[in-house]
């Protein structure tokens, strides 16, 4: 579940094209992959990918965007450098704490 609210920005520091996929590694401040796990969701300018490797301690982590989601959305426009919004999931009770829990 998402917010809608940016919670961090950051750079997009290194593209790779590979076969079918274009690989994103996004530079940002460390403690905000603090217990980020491998294979967490978050969503870049508003679009909710899957985290398929990460450095904490370095600040820096990757996403593999297929050409579908390229196409049909504004990550096919970045470059090196540019700058991104970031949003963690979230699980209600954190986002939400007034919301009716499961």
């Amino acid at each position: 579940m998402f917010t809608g609210i940016v919670q961090s920005t950051a750079t997009i520091s290194q593209i790779n094209d590979l076969a079918g996929l274009r690989r994103l590694t996004v530079q940002v401040a460390p403690d905000y992959l603090q217990q980020l796990q491998r294979g967490a969701s978050v969503a870049i300018n508003g679009v909710c990918l899957t985290a398929t490797d990460f450095d904490s301690a370095a600040g820096w982590v990757c996403f593999d965007v297929i050409a579908e989601t390229l196409a049909k959305t504004n990550l096919g426009l970045l470059q090196q450098g540019s700058q991104v919004n970031l949003e963690r999931s979230c699980i209600s009770a954190n986002c939400c704490p007034n919301c009716p829990q499961p």
